[in-house]
């Protein structure tokens, strides 16, 4: 399942970049079109009016003077032609090299009905090259009367051609961002799964181990349960009713931990003396500890007094202490140490027992974890 989200999490990351760069270059390529294309396009109009100005001077000065030149132009170049027509011919034109391409581009010119001063698009192809022009005309008037029509183009191939290696570098540098978004995807993925993948093996091996824990007084309780229905022993009766205690204390540790884990538990605050805290404390694990002949001892101040929930400092303190006396053996040593600062306490419990191995000192405050590998419960502990 961890591996399941992670490939999606790699596969949406990487779909939302390849989005976002490809959003990123085509917004570009396409802002620069319409700049070059408003460019170009201005410029063919100031050119039309250059050449209407002059055809119509030419018409009134010598009109029966006519010439055709042709421009060494191809189509990697960016170059303008105009044709000049009236009386039924064209009369003059700067046309391309290509006789081809001027037969075609005059065919065009007399076969279609273009409107004064609006920019079209004409395309020629020619040995297996495609031309590209942009086209605009207006009519010739000469003493109030339409006598002729004026053709300008502008050769724009090398731009239609710069555009589509734009699109190729475009799409090979958006699959190699995007392929290097994946990889860097994966890694960074890989990192957030694997707190998400231990944390996810936390909770499996937390339920393992509760059931662990709750199979073995289950066991117990079934056993005593078989031995009343054949006899009445108040033996039998008095032990079911500790392992359904020791249930009831597993459920209730359980049930803390959950609400823990979901910010559920509520503190509540209170000034108390911790020093008279941790002796009373103290007493009553010295009562519970008297078959063990243990040296128990507290070095506090007469008041330390803190803000704090007493419950659980109460419980805090019971827990570290017990465990120390559980751990220590007959005639050792257990004492408790209370450091008052400024606005906090150190609580240092310390003690002559067996002590926690390096190999299992990184693990100590995991759940049920503990030291004895044969999980022996002969000390009472859940590891909790």
């Amino acid at each position: 399942m961890i591996e399941k989200i992670k490939k999606r999490l790699i596969n949406k990351y990487t779909l939302i970049i390849a989005l976002l760069l490809s959003g990123v270059f085509f917004s570009c390529y396409l802002a620069h079109r319409h700049m070059v294309s408003r460019t170009i396009e201005a410029a063919l109009l100031d050119y039309l009016d250059e050449e209407a100005w002059e055809a119509q001077q030419h018409l009134q000065k010598s009109p029966d003077i006519t010439g055709m030149h042709k421009i060494n132009s191809a189509a990697n170049a960016i170059h303008n032609f105009t044709y000049w027509y009236a009386n039924g011919k064209f009369f003059h034109a700067e046309t391309p090299s290509d006789d081809d391409i001027s037969a075609e581009l005059q065919k065009r010119m007399l076969a279609n009905a273009y409107q004064d001063n609006k920019i079209y698009s004409e395309n020629i192809k020619r040995n297996h090259i495609k031309w590209y022009f942009l086209l605009t005309s207006r009519n010739l008037i000469c003493n109030g009367q339409k006598v002729g029509r004026v053709f300008v183009l502008s050769n724009v191939t090398p731009l239609k051609w710069s555009n589509k290696q734009f699109i190729y570098a475009a799409v090979c540098a958006i699959l190699i961002l995007s392929a290097l978004a994946y990889l860097a995807g994966h890694f960074l993925a890989g990192r957030a799964i694997e707190q998400i993948n231990k944390f996810f093996e936390k909770q499996k091996t937390f339920v393992s181990d509760a059931s662990h824990e709750l199979r073995t007084p289950l066991s117990v309780l079934l056993a005593y349960t078989e031995l009343l229905e054949r006899k009445n022993d108040p033996e039998i009766v008095r032990r079911m009713k500790e392992e359904i205690l020791e249930m009831s204390r597993l459920n209730s540790i359980l049930l803390e931990l959950a609400r823990s884990d979901n910010d559920q538990i509520q503190m509540q605050y209170e000034s108390f003396n911790l020093s008279e805290l941790a002796a009373a404390v103290l007493d009553n694990i010295r009562q519970i500890s008297a078959g063990k002949k243990l040296k128990l001892s507290i070095d506090a101040p007469a008041a330390t007094n803190i803000n704090a929930d007493k419950n659980l400092v109460k419980r805090l303190l019971y827990i570290l202490t017990d465990n120390a006396v559980k751990y220590t053996p007959d005639g050792g040593a257990v004492a408790i140490t209370i450091i008052p600062g400024e606005k906090t306490a150190t609580i240092c419990i310390k003690d002559t027992g067996i002590g926690i191995s390096a190999t299992d000192l990184p693990h100590v405050f995991e759940r049920f974890f503990r030291a004895e590998k044969s999980r022996n419960r002969n000390t009472g502990g859940l590891g909790l």
